[in-house]
């Protein structure tokens, strides 16, 4: 109690005095900490109006995953059922590509029985790449095209975590980014229903929507299975378009990897 009485002080503390000089603030846990106190300290602290909880990353010991005693346990598995993205560390020390898809499916079917369905990534020495974490580095600037989703800038790949030599290639995910954009506005109930049930593959998506009947953007955040309430941008600038930056899997032989052309056309079902 008293630690997560410290921690809302000094989030109330940081928010009151750097709000303006900060864009996230990262809370790293103990490995046995319980995730369902912390949470709730989150949602009491008096500033939550100005934040959002973004993203709950889990790290997982590849290679001890099955174990009883460690990833297997009991309290292993209470902090995966809060998790929205897993990280299935130290795949470098399995032997074959084989053992890291038997430890991911370990790790799924443990998912599974708490129902749940976070993203799972594959790294090596926690190595991730925190613009799939946190958010994207570039400021999204809607504008006008043409009807529907306008075409994009072809998709840059790029690789999670480094490789450290030949026999870990190929283990680590790969994700692409590509944006969304629309000249009409989204009809609110068509893309709550969508932003609901999230396409398969994708990380994080994060944009500023034109949502018809509302008079300023409307600001959208996708962290694997969790999204905010919708919150409007404190600006007067009149919409005139959507813009939806998306982080997703990239592996093209993978069943997984974010399905781009499904995603806009199902978008583009969801205009006014």
């Amino acid at each position: 109690c008293e630690v997560n009485e410290d921690l809302a002080l000094q989030l109330s503390k940081i928010l009151r005095t750097r709000r303006d000089t900060i864009d996230v603030v990262i809370i790293e846990t103990s490995g046995v900490c319980d995730p369902d106190p912390v949470l709730s300290t989150l949602q009491q602290i008096e500033d939550v109006d100005q934040v959002h909880l973004d993203t709950v990353v889990c790290v997982v010991d590849a290679s001890t995953v099955g174990d009883l005693e460690l990833g297997a346990s009991k309290d292993a598995r209470r902090q995966l059922g809060h998790a929205d993205v897993l990280l299935l560390n130290k795949v470098d020390l399995l032997e074959s590509p084989e053992a890291v898809q038997a430890a991911e499916g370990r790790l799924q079917e443990y998912c599974r029985e708490q129902e749940i369905e976070p993203v799972i990534l594959h790294t090596s020495r926690a190595e991730v790449d925190l613009e799939a974490l946190l958010g994207l580095a570039s400021a999204l600037a809607p504008v006008g095209g043409a009807a529907g989703g306008a075409a994009a800038p072809p998709p840059t790949t790029k690789r999670f975590c480094r490789g450290f030599g030949a026999s870990v290639r190929g283990q680590h995910t790969r994700f692409v980014t590509f944006a969304y954009t629309a000249s009409r506005p989204f009809d609110m109930m068509k893309f709550e229903q969508w932003a609901a049930n999230p396409p398969a593959g994708v990380l994080r998506a994060k944009g500023l929507l034109w949502m018809r009947g509302i008079p300023k953007y409307v600001c959208f955040h996708l962290a694997g299975r969790r999204t905010n309430p919708f919150e409007t941008l404190p600006s007067c600038e009149t919409p005139v378009g959507s813009e939806i930056v998306f982080v997703g899997r990239g592996d093209s032989d993978s069943t997984s990897a974010a399905d781009q052309d499904g995603i806009r056309q199902a978008l583009d079902d969801c205009l006014c």
